[in-house]
């Protein structure tokens, strides 16, 4: 073989390896399960699916406001194409599984997703919180919160493009826990 053969097949085999790569990167969309069972042992559950059509419409209503609020909400919502929520509370201790979270936690170590915080405190009594980004050539397209406690399970999948920090800010100055930066 000649060095200019050998190179051509490198560059080749490179470039499938990279076009292979990108083929196998992540949706920013998890595959959540219907978490039927959790439903029925929980004491609350909520399910929520959001898509594109009433994100747009939620956009377009902010847009209207004259409260500056709405308008940093419509600022985070613009790049969002769908947000999925599955919340559950028990009465009881350690009604799910750790395979209900590990069946998310394994989409999450594909390639695009990275690790933004883990958290992870160990005994009867342990709250963990992972949060992970996926990211396509630089740029934010999805984000997933796993928070998980004896008696709580919440996961949050958000798809699209997406500040953090815009969204910390928010989170905070909505009173929602979990998400400051």
């Amino acid at each position: 073989m000649s060095l200019r053969t050998g190179l051509i097949a490198t560059t080749a085999a490179c470039l499938s390896l990279g076009s292979a790569s990108l083929a196998l990167a992540a949706s920013p969309e998890l595959r959540l399960p219907s978490f039927e069972h959790l439903q029925r042992l929980a004491t609350d559950s909520v399910n929520i699916t959001i898509g594109q059509g009433p994100l747009g419409i939620a956009s377009w209503v902010l847009g209207q406001s004259q409260d500056a609020q709405d308008h940093d909400i419509q600022e985070v919502l613009h790049g969002v194409k769908s947000i999925y929520i599955r919340s559950f509370k028990f009465a009881a201790e350690h009604q799910y599984s750790m395979s209900d979270i590990d069946a998310i936690r394994s989409q999450l170590s594909a390639p695009g997703w990275n690790a933004l915080a883990q958290i992870h405190q160990h005994g009867e009594q342990a709250q963990n919180v992972d949060i992970y980004v996926s990211t396509d050539h630089q740029v934010v397209n999805g984000l997933a919160v796993i928070t998980s406690g004896p008696c709580e399970l919440t996961i949050v999948n958000i798809v699209g493009s997406v500040d953090p920090a815009k969204l910390a800010r928010l989170s905070s100055r909505l009173g929602l826990p979990g998400l400051a930066m």
